[in-house]
């Protein structure tokens, strides 16, 4: 889920280019989560349905995880990766300008708390996004008990690494904690979101979007 690097060759600062660069980051997002499942042995044992079912559910929750990655904490602002030669500077000041106040305050509340707790250690995201994937509270899969299964065995993970990252079991214990609950302020921020979303315009989205979301 890490973008290429590219520089900065545009700030949109209008409601129709802002615009386009959400839609184009959220689009590639989605891609980038249907990738990284795919690359996983785990999920593709799974039968296609839940495999599909775990995709649309956690596209969301993804793009909203992975904010913090590209996210400028000091000027407040993502680099979106266009092509191997353009990246967009999308402000969050433009977000909230064209957006909804009550998705971005919770956006950057949340963004601000998981910064705090994985300070660029990538390791983290990549258990906590494996974590996110293999939910098994999904409705309507079929193999409830793999899910179960690859999502405790991802937790079991996530839990030796702080471990052995701090040398504590009760500092590990603390930070496993922490991050457990930024999971949980994730569903939340995912609810709102996706109806900030809808309740735009989802006939402007790309068409993976709109079958993400439907």
């Amino acid at each position: 889920m890490r973008d290429p690097v590219a520089r900065i060759t545009s700030d949109p600062k209008t409601h129709p280019e802002v615009n386009r660069i959400f839609q184009h980051r959220t689009d590639m997002r989605c891609r980038q989560t249907i990738k990284m499942c795919k690359t996983m042995t785990e999920f593709r044992d799974l039968c296609e349905n839940d495999q599909i079912i775990l995709l649309k559910t956690s596209c969301f929750e993804m793009l909203c995880f992975v904010s913090v990655l590209t996210f400028d904490f000091t000027d407040q602002f993502w680099t979106v990766y266009i092509d191997s030669e353009n990246a967009a500077m999308l402000r969050l000041e433009a977000l909230i300008k064209w957006g909804k106040m009550n998705l971005y305050d919770i956006l950057i509340n949340y963004m601000f708390k998981l910064n705090q707790e994985y300070n660029q250690d990538t390791n983290l995201i990549d258990l906590l996004m494996a974590i996110i994937v293999f939910n098994p509270n999904r409705p309507n899969l079929k193999q409830t008990d793999q899910v179960m299964l690859q999502r405790e065995t991802y937790i079991y993970l996530l839990h030796r690494y702080l471990e052995l990252k701090h040398n504590s079991k009760t500092e590990a214990e603390i930070r496993f904690t922490r991050l457990m609950n930024c999971l949980q302020d994730l569903y939340t921020l995912r609810n709102v979101m996706k109806s900030n979303y809808i309740s735009s315009d989802p006939k402007n989205g790309h068409e993976l979007v709109i079958e993400i979301i439907s």
